[in-house]
């Protein structure tokens, strides 16, 4: 057995239910996972399966939730991959409704899946709010129909990309909800238009992006990730049309989020990991392995030098850092100094060739300190940057673009800022809420630093006072 949902009636005292995830049936995945709805009618004493087979949805995860109708104990709501709801005290089940309508125009069609939560209006019944991967949604009717309130800054973002188009865009992989695209020159405003475009979409609305951005040499041409290594290439526009890109080599061990990028500096050039790097030269139409020797699972952060193409950085768990200066041919094992944990992101100078940052956490260990550390000649030493941070654990780092000196850092606490390298921090606020900062990325031309976050979408801020505020 594994989690357990109850609810009680309150229009029948006595009535209780339980929608449980068994684990017994044989297989992996969703296939050895089925939900069983239990019905006691003496307040808990007993209790008697509601109907002959597992309830029609995957139930498992976080998808497992049940409420009864204030008004009717045999009007029961499951939350599983699906929403389902049962008239009769669980011996049938209907799906809920798929009629959607939305405060914001949207491509998508139909009610998106993974359902979190569902709240019943006790003093009207026929109003219910329905929580899931695709937001939040209010219906009238029982749940026959629904309005999505897609107007909420609540994206859960992974990574984010800036591109070079004037305005530039920001460009976004999000939880569940497709990849994203928006020009930086707009503002969220509440009832105002929504100016994010999705860059995929699959047939539930949704889909989960990560890495995503578009061709350095031809924008029509967007890539982006989804889930364990599904490496896509598809035509700005054509939401529903793209080919796999991914290496076809078999066995390959993909980490949930991909490392996956195009070189600025050679046209058609892209670079993914698994285990080991692979570089592509035909924009993913095939790919070749350069390395490094595979060491300690996934590689789980990758990094092109913007000022030689031939340094790569790699980082996986364990504090495990690999370094390339000639493209690959050979590698080089990080030097001592940095501590055994998971390496949240790499980072290759934008100003000298030889510098390179790295970012790791422990909270998987529960370890909440910070991690932060800069070398000077290309992995070989390492300087701990920690300072004065506050012990969260760090997820992104970015340089100034224009000032050596100033770094941006990305915390489960939201942003800070130093001046002197690294020596000391400070909080960088201007409207950012204390919230995990997943990604950070910076433009020159405008002075604006982009930070997105897991739950409260994108924000960006213009540093130009700070770039200039050597050491203060």
């Amino acid at each position: 057995m594994g989690r357990v949902a109850v609810d009680a009636s309150v229009s029948e005292p006595g009535v209780v239910y339980a929608l449980v995830v068994d684990h017994s049936p044989k297989g992996g995945g969703r296939g050895g996972v089925q939900g069983l709805l239990f019905r006691s009618d003496d307040g808990g004493d007993t209790w008697n399966q509601t109907h002959e087979d597992a309830v029609p949805t995957y139930v498992g995860w976080d998808f497992c939730d049940v409420r009864v109708a204030p008004d009717d104990a045999d009007q029961v709501y499951l939350c599983g991959l699906l929403l389902l709801i049962s008239k009769d005290g669980g011996k049938t089940f209907v799906r809920g409704g798929e009629d959607v309508q939305r405060l914001h125009d949207h491509e998508g069609s139909g009610m998106h899946l993974d359902m979190h939560d569902v709240w019943i209006d006790p003093e009207r019944p026929e109003r219910v709010l329905l929580g899931n991967d695709g937001g939040l949604y209010v219906s009238w009717d029982r749940a026959a129909s629904w309005l999505h309130l897609n107007n909420l800054p609540i994206a859960e973002f992974y990574k984010v990309h800036l591109d070079g188009a004037e305005p530039f865009q920001i460009w976004g992989g999000t939880q569940d909800n497709a990849s994203l695209v928006a020009p930086s020159n707009v503002n969220f405003t509440p009832g105002g238009p929504d100016a994010w475009e999705q860059i995929f979409l699959d047939r539930w609305s949704g889909g989960d992006g990560f890495s995503s951005f578009p061709d350095p040499f031809d924008p029509s041409i967007v890539y982006w990730t989804q889930q364990q290594g599904d490496l896509r290439r598809g035509t700005r526009g054509e939401l529903r049309r793209s080919k796999h890109v991914r290496p076809k080599d078999r066995g390959l061990r993909f980490t949930w989020d991909t490392p996956y990028m195009a070189s600025p500096h050679t046209e058609g050039v892209l670079y993914c990991a698994a285990e080991s790097v692979f570089l592509s030269t035909d924009r993913g139409d095939g790919w070749e392995a350069i390395g490094p020797e595979p060491w300690g699972g996934s590689i789980l952060a990758l990094c092109e030098s913007s000022l030689d193409p031939k340094r790569l950085v790699t980082g996986a768990g364990g504090g495990r850092v690999q370094l390339t200066s000639d493209g690959g041919t050979t590698w080089e094992r990080a030097g001592e100094g940095l501590p055994p944990r998971r390496v949240t992101d790499v980072v290759t100078s934008v100003h000298d060739p030889e510098r390179v940052y790295v970012t790791l956490s422990g909270s998987s260990d529960g370890d909440r300190r910070s991690y932060v550390f800069r070398s000077e000649d290309f992995g070989v030493t390492w300087e701990s940057l920690a300072g004065n941070l506050p012990h969260e654990p760090v997820t992104a780092l970015v340089e100034d673009p224009s000032n050596r000196n100033v770094l941006y850092l990305g915390t489960d606490l939201g942003v800070f800022t130093s001046t002197d390298g690294g020596a000391s921090w400070t909080v960088l606020g201007g409207g950012l809420p204390t919230c995990p900062v997943v990604d950070l990325a910076a433009h020159s031309e405008s002075g604006l630093l982009v930070a997105v976050t897991h739950g409260l979408s994108a924000f960006a801020l213009g540093i130009s006072s700070v770039s200039h505020a050597e050491g203060e």
